[in-house]
Protein backbone atom coordinates (compact mmCIF):
# COMPACT_ATOMS: atom_id res chain seq x y z
CA UNK A 1 0.00 0.00 0.00
CA UNK A 2 1.38 3.45 -1.20
CA UNK A 3 1.22 5.57 1.76
CA UNK A 4 0.25 9.88 2.28
CA UNK A 5 3.94 11.86 2.40
CA UNK A 6 4.02 15.13 3.02
CA UNK A 7 7.10 17.08 2.67
CA UNK A 8 7.76 19.81 5.16
CA UNK A 9 10.91 22.83 4.82
CA UNK A 10 11.37 24.88 8.83
CA UNK A 11 13.72 27.28 9.64
CA UNK A 12 15.22 27.28 13.02
CA UNK A 13 14.28 31.31 13.19
CA UNK A 14 11.81 32.15 10.50
CA UNK A 15 8.20 31.32 9.64
CA UNK A 16 7.83 30.17 6.00
CA UNK A 17 4.54 28.77 4.73
CA UNK A 18 3.57 25.40 3.48
CA UNK A 19 1.22 24.00 1.63
CA UNK A 20 -2.23 22.75 3.61
CA UNK A 21 -1.67 19.25 5.04
CA UNK A 22 -4.97 17.08 5.68
CA UNK A 23 -4.79 13.76 7.28
CA UNK A 24 -8.36 11.47 8.27
CA UNK A 25 -8.77 10.43 11.48
CA UNK A 26 -8.28 6.97 12.92
CA UNK A 27 -5.55 6.60 9.75
CA UNK A 28 -3.07 4.01 10.64
CA UNK A 29 1.01 3.91 9.90
CA UNK A 30 -0.34 6.12 6.85
CA UNK A 31 0.37 9.58 6.92
CA UNK A 32 4.50 10.67 6.98
CA UNK A 33 6.29 13.72 7.19
CA UNK A 34 9.32 14.30 5.58
CA UNK A 35 10.82 18.09 7.72
CA UNK A 36 14.12 19.40 6.68
CA UNK A 37 15.29 22.13 8.76
CA UNK A 38 17.32 25.02 7.43
CA UNK A 39 19.46 28.26 9.20
CA UNK A 40 18.58 30.54 6.84
CA UNK A 41 19.78 29.32 3.49
CA UNK A 42 21.92 26.51 5.03
CA UNK A 43 20.45 22.87 6.11
CA UNK A 44 20.50 22.39 9.47
CA UNK A 45 22.86 19.65 10.83
CA UNK A 46 21.19 16.68 12.67
CA UNK A 47 24.55 14.99 13.42
CA UNK A 48 24.12 13.78 17.31
CA UNK A 49 20.90 15.43 18.18
CA UNK A 50 17.80 13.89 19.53
CA UNK A 51 14.44 14.89 17.85
CA UNK A 52 11.36 15.46 19.19
CA UNK A 53 7.93 16.83 17.82
CA UNK A 54 4.82 18.18 19.58
CA UNK A 55 1.29 18.09 18.61
CA UNK A 56 -1.11 20.48 20.28
CA UNK A 57 -4.35 18.90 19.29
CA UNK A 58 -8.04 20.61 19.33
CA UNK A 59 -9.35 18.70 22.25
CA UNK A 60 -6.74 20.78 23.77
CA UNK A 61 -4.11 17.54 24.91
CA UNK A 62 -0.49 17.70 23.33
CA UNK A 63 0.71 14.05 22.10
CA UNK A 64 4.79 13.95 21.99
CA UNK A 65 6.56 11.84 18.86
CA UNK A 66 10.65 11.39 19.58
CA UNK A 67 13.02 9.53 17.97
CA UNK A 68 13.31 7.21 21.48
CA UNK A 69 10.18 6.09 21.34
CA UNK A 70 9.87 2.28 21.22
CA UNK A 71 6.88 2.08 19.27
CA UNK A 72 7.36 3.42 15.87
CA UNK A 73 10.17 6.61 16.27
CA UNK A 74 10.83 9.31 14.45
CA UNK A 75 13.73 8.28 12.03
CA UNK A 76 16.93 10.34 11.05
CA UNK A 77 18.03 9.88 7.51
CA UNK A 78 21.07 12.27 6.50
CA UNK A 79 19.41 15.66 6.90
CA UNK A 80 15.85 14.98 6.68
CA UNK A 81 13.41 13.41 9.49
CA UNK A 82 10.81 11.01 9.05
CA UNK A 83 7.98 11.09 11.40
CA UNK A 84 4.93 8.61 10.73
CA UNK A 85 2.05 10.01 12.67
CA UNK A 86 0.44 7.72 15.41
CA UNK A 87 -3.42 7.24 15.75
CA UNK A 88 -3.40 9.23 19.19
CA UNK A 89 -1.35 12.10 17.21
CA UNK A 90 -4.60 12.35 14.73
CA UNK A 91 -7.31 11.28 17.19
CA UNK A 92 -9.42 14.46 17.54
CA UNK A 93 -11.15 16.65 14.56
CA UNK A 94 -9.55 20.15 14.19
CA UNK A 95 -6.62 21.83 13.30
CA UNK A 96 -3.07 20.61 15.17
CA UNK A 97 0.17 22.91 15.84
CA UNK A 98 3.27 21.20 15.53
CA UNK A 99 6.70 22.07 16.53
CA UNK A 100 10.26 20.36 15.98
CA UNK A 101 12.08 19.87 19.34
CA UNK A 102 16.08 19.24 19.02
CA UNK A 103 18.12 18.17 21.83
CA UNK A 104 21.67 17.84 22.72
CA UNK A 105 22.88 16.48 26.00
CA UNK A 106 20.93 19.52 28.25
CA UNK A 107 20.77 22.09 25.20
CA UNK A 108 16.79 22.23 23.41
CA UNK A 109 15.90 24.05 20.34
CA UNK A 110 12.85 24.84 18.66
CA UNK A 111 11.69 25.14 14.94
CA UNK A 112 8.80 27.52 13.95
CA UNK A 113 5.67 25.77 13.71
CA UNK A 114 3.68 24.15 11.35
CA UNK A 115 0.03 23.07 11.12
CA UNK A 116 -2.31 20.24 9.81
CA UNK A 117 -5.72 19.82 9.51
CA UNK A 118 -7.22 16.52 10.45
CA UNK A 119 -10.56 15.65 9.08
CA UNK A 120 -13.79 13.57 10.89
CA UNK A 121 -13.71 9.96 9.58
CA UNK A 122 -17.08 8.64 8.49
CA UNK A 123 -17.08 5.47 9.61
CA UNK A 124 -15.93 5.53 13.06
CA UNK A 125 -17.47 4.46 16.52
CA UNK A 126 -20.83 5.10 16.94
CA UNK A 127 -20.99 4.27 12.70
CA UNK A 128 -24.16 1.25 12.05
CA UNK A 129 -23.56 -1.00 8.94
CA UNK A 130 -26.38 -1.43 7.26
CA UNK A 131 -27.38 -4.66 6.55
CA UNK A 132 -30.96 -7.15 5.57
CA UNK A 133 -31.80 -8.24 9.20
CA UNK A 134 -34.74 -10.73 8.47
CA UNK A 135 -33.04 -13.54 7.32
CA UNK A 136 -30.20 -13.22 10.23
CA UNK A 137 -33.04 -13.28 12.60
CA UNK A 138 -34.47 -16.57 11.13
CA UNK A 139 -30.65 -17.78 11.81
CA UNK A 140 -30.17 -16.35 15.02
CA UNK A 141 -33.27 -18.38 16.05
CA UNK A 142 -32.20 -21.65 14.62
CA UNK A 143 -28.68 -20.95 16.15
CA UNK A 144 -30.71 -20.59 19.46
CA UNK A 145 -33.04 -24.15 19.10
CA UNK A 146 -29.47 -25.71 18.26
CA UNK A 147 -28.08 -24.32 21.85
CA UNK A 148 -31.17 -24.94 24.08
CA UNK A 149 -30.70 -28.26 22.91
CA UNK A 150 -26.87 -28.53 23.57
CA UNK A 151 -27.89 -27.17 27.50
CA UNK A 152 -27.93 -30.73 28.80
CA UNK A 153 -24.88 -31.95 27.01
CA UNK A 154 -23.15 -28.88 28.62
CA UNK A 155 -24.89 -29.39 32.01
CA UNK A 156 -23.83 -32.68 31.93
CA UNK A 157 -20.06 -31.29 31.21
CA UNK A 158 -20.01 -28.95 33.76
CA UNK A 159 -20.70 -31.26 36.34
CA UNK A 160 -18.01 -33.51 35.01
CA UNK A 161 -15.69 -30.20 35.21
CA UNK A 162 -17.20 -29.71 38.93
CA UNK A 163 -16.26 -33.57 40.25
CA UNK A 164 -13.31 -33.27 38.47
CA UNK A 165 -12.45 -29.62 40.29
CA UNK A 166 -13.61 -31.26 43.65
CA UNK A 167 -10.98 -34.56 43.37
CA UNK A 168 -8.47 -32.08 42.16
CA UNK A 169 -8.70 -29.99 45.22
CA UNK A 170 -8.90 -32.86 47.68
CA UNK A 171 -5.98 -34.29 45.80
CA UNK A 172 -3.92 -30.59 46.21
CA UNK A 173 -5.36 -30.73 50.17
CA UNK A 174 -3.84 -34.40 50.63
CA UNK A 175 -0.93 -33.34 49.53
CA UNK A 176 -0.63 -29.80 51.34
CA UNK A 177 -1.16 -32.22 54.37
CA UNK A 178 1.46 -34.78 52.75
CA UNK A 179 3.73 -31.67 52.64
CA UNK A 180 2.88 -30.35 55.93
CA UNK A 181 3.70 -33.60 57.45
CA UNK A 182 6.97 -33.69 55.91
CA UNK A 183 7.98 -30.10 56.99
CA UNK A 184 7.20 -31.47 60.03
CA UNK A 185 9.77 -34.19 59.70
CA UNK A 186 12.61 -32.29 58.04
CA UNK A 187 12.21 -29.65 61.37
CA UNK A 188 12.15 -32.41 63.86
CA UNK A 189 15.30 -34.03 61.88
CA UNK A 190 17.11 -30.17 62.02
CA UNK A 191 16.54 -30.02 65.53
CA UNK A 192 18.07 -33.31 65.70
CA UNK A 193 20.93 -32.56 63.07
CA UNK A 194 21.63 -29.48 65.56
CA UNK A 195 21.79 -31.22 68.55
CA UNK A 196 24.07 -33.76 67.12
CA UNK A 197 26.11 -31.00 65.71
CA UNK A 198 26.15 -29.25 69.13
CA UNK A 199 27.41 -32.89 70.80
CA UNK A 200 29.87 -33.16 67.87
CA UNK A 201 31.16 -29.64 69.01
CA UNK A 202 31.32 -30.45 72.66
CA UNK A 203 33.24 -33.70 72.31
CA UNK A 204 35.61 -31.67 69.79
CA UNK A 205 36.28 -28.79 72.86
CA UNK A 206 36.62 -31.86 75.47
CA UNK A 207 38.97 -33.29 72.85
CA UNK A 208 40.61 -30.32 72.36
CA UNK A 209 41.27 -29.81 76.27
CA UNK A 210 42.35 -33.26 76.67
CA UNK A 211 45.45 -32.95 74.08
CA UNK A 212 45.66 -29.67 75.24
CA UNK A 213 46.60 -31.55 78.93
CA UNK A 214 48.28 -34.29 77.08
CA UNK A 215 50.30 -32.15 74.78
CA UNK A 216 51.11 -29.89 78.20
CA UNK A 217 52.35 -32.34 80.01
CA UNK A 218 56.31 -33.69 79.69
CA UNK A 219 55.59 -37.50 81.41
CA UNK A 220 59.38 -38.48 81.03
CA UNK A 221 60.12 -35.58 82.84
CA UNK A 222 57.54 -36.50 85.83
CA UNK A 223 58.99 -39.64 86.33
CA UNK A 224 62.66 -38.42 86.67
CA UNK A 225 61.11 -35.62 89.04
CA UNK A 226 59.56 -38.13 91.28
CA UNK A 227 62.77 -40.79 91.04
CA UNK A 228 65.14 -37.80 91.95
CA UNK A 229 62.45 -37.06 94.75
CA UNK A 230 62.70 -40.97 95.81
CA UNK A 231 66.36 -40.89 96.46
CA UNK A 232 65.90 -37.35 98.63
CA UNK A 233 62.68 -39.15 100.66
CA UNK A 234 63.97 -39.91 104.18
CA UNK A 235 63.36 -43.83 105.08
CA UNK A 236 61.33 -42.99 107.96
CA UNK A 237 58.86 -42.78 104.98
CA UNK A 238 58.89 -46.29 104.32
CA UNK A 239 55.81 -46.53 106.54
CA UNK A 240 53.36 -44.06 104.38
CA UNK A 241 49.97 -44.08 103.85
CA UNK A 242 48.11 -47.53 101.98
CA UNK A 243 50.52 -50.46 102.88
CA UNK A 244 49.80 -53.38 104.65
CA UNK A 245 50.76 -54.38 107.83
CA UNK A 246 52.85 -56.66 106.39
CA UNK A 247 54.86 -54.17 104.43
CA UNK A 248 55.28 -51.50 107.63
CA UNK A 249 56.41 -54.26 109.95
CA UNK A 250 58.81 -54.90 106.89
CA UNK A 251 60.34 -51.49 106.55
CA UNK A 252 60.09 -50.75 110.13
CA UNK A 253 62.78 -53.55 110.67
CA UNK A 254 64.78 -51.75 107.55
CA UNK A 255 64.64 -48.38 109.45
CA UNK A 256 66.23 -50.18 112.48
CA UNK A 257 69.00 -51.40 110.92
CA UNK A 258 70.04 -47.24 109.71
CA UNK A 259 68.87 -47.02 113.57
CA UNK A 260 71.50 -48.98 115.09
CA UNK A 261 69.07 -51.98 116.05
CA UNK A 262 70.12 -54.59 114.64
CA UNK A 263 72.95 -56.59 116.43
CA UNK A 264 76.37 -56.53 115.58
CA UNK A 265 76.56 -60.01 114.94
CA UNK A 266 74.24 -59.03 111.61
CA UNK A 267 75.99 -59.88 108.71
CA UNK A 268 77.38 -56.78 106.38
CA UNK A 269 75.48 -58.21 103.23
CA UNK A 270 71.97 -58.74 105.03
CA UNK A 271 72.45 -55.40 106.22
CA UNK A 272 72.89 -53.75 102.61
CA UNK A 273 70.19 -56.20 101.38
CA UNK A 274 67.83 -55.19 103.44
CA UNK A 275 68.36 -51.54 102.92
CA UNK A 276 68.83 -51.62 98.83
CA UNK A 277 64.97 -53.02 99.20
CA UNK A 278 63.91 -50.04 101.57
CA UNK A 279 64.94 -47.36 99.10
CA UNK A 280 63.69 -49.32 95.77
CA UNK A 281 60.62 -49.78 97.80
CA UNK A 282 60.67 -46.53 98.45
CA UNK A 283 61.14 -44.92 94.70
CA UNK A 284 58.22 -47.66 93.58
CA UNK A 285 56.24 -46.57 96.28
CA UNK A 286 56.74 -42.37 95.39
CA UNK A 287 56.13 -42.76 91.53
CA UNK A 288 53.04 -44.88 92.21
CA UNK A 289 51.79 -42.65 94.44
CA UNK A 290 52.67 -39.32 92.36
CA UNK A 291 51.88 -40.77 88.76
CA UNK A 292 47.86 -41.34 90.75
CA UNK A 293 47.87 -38.26 92.12
CA UNK A 294 48.75 -36.37 88.89
CA UNK A 295 45.77 -39.00 87.37
CA UNK A 296 43.12 -37.87 90.09
CA UNK A 297 43.64 -34.54 88.82
CA UNK A 298 43.55 -34.72 85.23
CA UNK A 299 44.74 -31.43 84.30
CA UNK A 300 48.55 -30.59 83.58
CA UNK A 301 50.67 -29.10 86.26
CA UNK A 302 54.20 -27.65 87.25
CA UNK A 303 57.33 -29.60 88.39
CA UNK A 304 58.06 -27.99 91.24
CA UNK A 305 59.42 -29.78 94.90
CA UNK A 306 56.63 -31.44 96.41
CA UNK A 307 57.06 -31.50 100.33
CA UNK A 308 53.91 -33.16 100.54
CA UNK A 309 50.12 -34.10 98.72
CA UNK A 310 48.83 -30.99 99.82
CA UNK A 311 51.78 -28.58 99.20
CA UNK A 312 54.04 -28.23 95.24
CA UNK A 313 55.47 -24.97 93.99
CA UNK A 314 57.82 -24.34 90.92
CA UNK A 315 58.75 -22.46 88.10
CA UNK A 316 55.95 -22.39 85.10
CA UNK A 317 56.89 -21.20 81.69
CA UNK A 318 54.69 -18.26 80.18
CA UNK A 319 53.99 -17.97 75.94
CA UNK A 320 52.72 -14.61 74.90
CA UNK A 321 51.70 -15.24 71.45
CA UNK A 322 54.68 -15.13 69.18
CA UNK A 323 56.46 -12.12 71.08
CA UNK A 324 59.72 -12.43 73.03
CA UNK A 325 60.77 -11.07 76.22
CA UNK A 326 63.02 -10.55 79.07
CA UNK A 327 61.61 -13.43 82.59
CA UNK A 328 61.74 -11.60 85.79
CA UNK A 329 60.22 -14.80 87.22
CA UNK A 330 57.06 -16.81 86.91
CA UNK A 331 56.43 -19.09 89.87
CA UNK A 332 53.98 -21.08 91.91
CA UNK A 333 52.59 -22.54 94.38
CA UNK A 334 49.53 -25.08 95.13
CA UNK A 335 48.21 -25.62 98.38
CA UNK A 336 45.53 -27.97 97.97
CA UNK A 337 42.96 -26.81 95.53
CA UNK A 338 44.23 -23.34 95.37
CA UNK A 339 47.30 -21.86 92.89
CA UNK A 340 49.13 -19.25 93.23
CA UNK A 341 50.69 -17.67 90.62
CA UNK A 342 53.31 -15.17 89.83
CA UNK A 343 54.13 -13.34 86.83
CA UNK A 344 56.78 -10.49 85.69
CA UNK A 345 58.42 -10.01 82.35
CA UNK A 346 60.03 -7.09 80.05
CA UNK A 347 58.45 -7.25 76.07
CA UNK A 348 61.71 -7.50 73.88
CA UNK A 349 59.68 -8.04 70.22
CA UNK A 350 55.83 -7.99 70.90
CA UNK A 351 55.52 -9.86 67.35
CA UNK A 352 51.55 -11.06 67.22
CA UNK A 353 51.21 -10.65 70.95
CA UNK A 354 47.63 -10.00 72.38
CA UNK A 355 45.70 -10.97 75.70
CA UNK A 356 46.67 -14.15 76.28
CA UNK A 357 49.52 -15.81 78.07
CA UNK A 358 49.12 -19.23 77.87
CA UNK A 359 51.61 -21.84 80.20
CA UNK A 360 49.78 -22.07 83.70
CA UNK A 361 50.87 -24.85 85.80
CA UNK A 362 47.21 -25.96 86.63
CA UNK A 363 43.85 -25.54 84.71
CA UNK A 364 41.29 -23.41 86.74
CA UNK A 365 38.23 -25.27 87.96
CA UNK A 366 36.54 -21.95 86.75
CA UNK A 367 35.75 -20.17 83.62
CA UNK A 368 37.27 -16.45 84.92
CA UNK A 369 39.27 -16.21 87.86
CA UNK A 370 39.95 -12.26 88.22
CA UNK A 371 43.95 -11.71 89.32
CA UNK A 372 45.91 -8.05 89.92
CA UNK A 373 48.03 -6.41 87.71
CA UNK A 374 50.94 -4.79 90.25
CA UNK A 375 52.90 -3.49 87.50
CA UNK A 376 53.14 -2.10 84.41
CA UNK A 377 54.28 0.44 81.46
CA UNK A 378 54.30 1.12 77.94
CA UNK A 379 50.58 -0.58 77.37
CA UNK A 380 48.12 1.77 75.32
CA UNK A 381 44.37 2.15 76.91
CA UNK A 382 42.26 5.59 77.19
CA UNK A 383 41.47 7.96 79.92
CA UNK A 384 39.30 6.37 82.64
CA UNK A 385 40.31 2.51 81.98
CA UNK A 386 42.30 0.52 84.06
CA UNK A 387 44.10 -3.10 83.43
CA UNK A 388 43.49 -6.27 85.21
CA UNK A 389 43.97 -9.81 84.85
CA UNK A 390 42.35 -13.25 85.03
CA UNK A 391 42.52 -16.84 84.87
CA UNK A 392 41.09 -18.06 82.13
CA UNK A 393 39.66 -22.19 82.12
CA UNK A 394 39.24 -23.27 78.18
CA UNK A 395 43.04 -22.46 77.33
CA UNK A 396 45.18 -22.76 80.88
CA UNK A 397 46.16 -19.09 80.44
CA UNK A 398 46.12 -15.43 81.66
CA UNK A 399 44.20 -12.84 79.87
CA UNK A 400 44.72 -9.13 80.23
CA UNK A 401 41.61 -7.15 79.93
CA UNK A 402 40.96 -3.33 79.77
CA UNK A 403 37.50 -1.99 81.72
CA UNK A 404 36.33 0.97 83.33
CA UNK A 405 32.78 1.73 85.71
CA UNK A 406 29.83 0.08 84.57
CA UNK A 407 31.22 -0.81 81.19
CA UNK A 408 31.89 -3.62 78.94
CA UNK A 409 35.40 -5.44 78.88
CA UNK A 410 37.62 -4.99 76.64
CA UNK A 411 40.17 -6.73 75.16
CA UNK A 412 44.27 -6.09 75.14
CA UNK A 413 44.96 -5.93 71.19
CA UNK A 414 48.40 -6.13 69.82
CA UNK A 415 48.27 -2.19 68.56
CA UNK A 416 48.28 -1.80 72.24
CA UNK A 417 51.76 -3.32 73.00
CA UNK A 418 55.26 -1.57 72.08
CA UNK A 419 58.56 -3.43 71.75
CA UNK A 420 59.16 -2.59 75.71
CA UNK A 421 56.13 -2.96 77.30
CA UNK A 422 56.56 -4.50 80.60
CA UNK A 423 53.46 -6.28 83.24
CA UNK A 424 53.57 -8.13 86.59
CA UNK A 425 50.25 -10.10 87.28
CA UNK A 426 49.54 -12.27 90.34
CA UNK A 427 46.29 -14.79 90.56
CA UNK A 428 45.10 -17.35 93.14
CA UNK A 429 42.54 -19.75 91.20
CA UNK A 430 40.99 -22.94 92.51
CA UNK A 431 41.30 -26.32 90.59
Amino acid sequence: MQIKEFDIILDIKKYKKIEEIEVVQGDLDTNQLNITIYDGLNLYSLENLNIEIAFAKSDGTTVLQSSQDEDNPIIIEGDKIICTLKTNTIASPGKVLAEVRLLEDTRLLTSTRFELYVRKAIVNDETIESTNEFPILNKLINDVGDIIEAVPVIEGKLDEITNTESELNQSISEGNTLKGDLDSSIQEGNILKAGLDNSIAEGNIVKGELDDIIAGTDFEQVLMRLNDKADKTELENLAGEGRTTETVKDNADRIGILNGKVSPETPLNTISQNLSGAVNEVKSDLTTHEAKKATDIARPHGLGRIASQEYEEGTWNPVWGTATFTLSYARYIRQGNMVHCWLALQVTNKGDAVQTITGLPFVPKHPYTVGTIGQYGNIAFNAGEILYARAFKSSAALQILKTRPNQEVTVVSNADLKDNSYIGIYVAYEI
